[in-house]
């Protein structure tokens, strides 16, 4: 993807780029989920089985879904920024005809992700595949599994740029309608994981919570009284509650 340069030190990839080596640092991030999403089929659910694959990765950091308002997409130097995912119900130009586009925001110096977006592209038709038993049945109009490309764009989410030379992998950008992909990360998308948190550098680590909007310590204090799983999706011996809401 191609990069640009905003503030000094501050660099902003899109969809399929590399954060330059950037990765989350907080334990704890937050991730608004704007109202534009309810327009998606079990957007909810969705959110929340994409987000179970990759926090069972011990390197990455606990994910707190919240509902809010989207703020405008990018980072902005000295503004409040919120972490989001959100849908363009009449298309996304930015997305340039793809499924979804995921924006990151990372500090060059620090190596540090400081905002991440999520926009699923309206032009397109989204579904929950697995629910209602239409995966790989013929459609008159092409319908993707909401889930899948979820899950996808999180790994761009988390710093990690496509790989489109195993088909298997979790980071392959190539979709197909009606398909069902693997809900399980692959050995070369748990490599790039490794390679890029594993081996980040050690120095200015960041704050314990990062939900990039004022009042951080008490939403993120709030988020963590409550369940970060949507309504039906539940961890093995977690209690089944709501996102918590800003």
């Amino acid at each position: 993807g191609a990069e640009q340069q905003l503030d000094a030190g501050v660099g902003q990839i899109s969809q399929g780029g590399e954060s330059r080596d950037s990765v989350w640092r907080a334990a704890d991030v937050g991730l608004y989920l704007d109202g534009s999403i309810e327009a998606l089929p079990d957007a909810d659910e969705a959110v929340g089985v994409a987000l179970a694959v990759w926090e069972a990765e011990s390197l990455l950091p606990r994910v707190w879904p919240m509902s809010g308002k989207a703020d405008p997409l990018g980072y902005r130097g000295g503004e409040a920024n919120r972490n989001t995912i959100r849908y363009a119900d009449r298309g996304a130009p930015q997305a340039k005809g793809a499924l979804a586009i995921t924006l990151v925001s990372y500090d060059s110096e620090k190596h540090t992700i400081v905002d991440g977006a999520v926009l699923i592209n309206g032009m397109y038709r989204f579904g929950n595949l697995r629910a209602d038993g239409s995966a790989g049945k013929p459609s008159r109009h092409p319908v993707y599994d909401l889930t899948d490309v979820l899950l996808h764009e999180l790994g761009h989410w988390f710093g990690l740029a496509d790989n489109p030379k195993d088909a298997d992998a979790v980071m392959y950008p190539y979709f197909s309608p009606g398909e069902l992909r693997s809900l399980s990360l692959s050995d070369s998308d748990r490599d790039a994981l490794n390679a890029l948190y594993a081996n980040a550098p050690e120095e200015k680590k960041g704050a314990a919570c990062s939900v990039a909007a004022p009042g951080a310590g008490r939403l993120c204090a709030a988020a963590a009284r409550r369940s970060r799983w949507p309504p039906g999706v539940s961890p093995p011996g977690r209690p089944r509650s709501r996102f918590a809401t800003d």
